[in-house]
């Protein structure tokens, strides 16, 4: 027959909507606390928040890795 038994390895669509993954493999991800309340953030700081940030945690990235498989997220990406 030659078919396996494995389950596929499938993408947790949730995760990867939160992240960016960049052509050289860095993972970025939207800064917190933005959702309400921003009205007594200065217009500056909202800008500030409003933007992505690199990932640099080596147990966060290694889940990030077994939860979105074939993404090309590398471990140790340069800086």
């Amino acid at each position: 027959m030659g078919l396996s038994n494995m389950p596929k390895i499938k993408t947790r669509k949730s995760l990867l909507k939160r992240l960016k993954i960049t052509k050289t493999g860095k993972v970025l991800k939207k800064n917190v606390r933005l959702g309400h309340l921003n009205s007594k953030l200065s217009d500056a700081a909202r800008r500030r928040k409003n933007t992505f940030r690199q990932q640099t945690n080596s147990g966060h990235l290694k889940l990030f890795k077994q939860l979105i498989p074939n993404s090309g997220i590398k471990l140790n990406p340069e800086k």
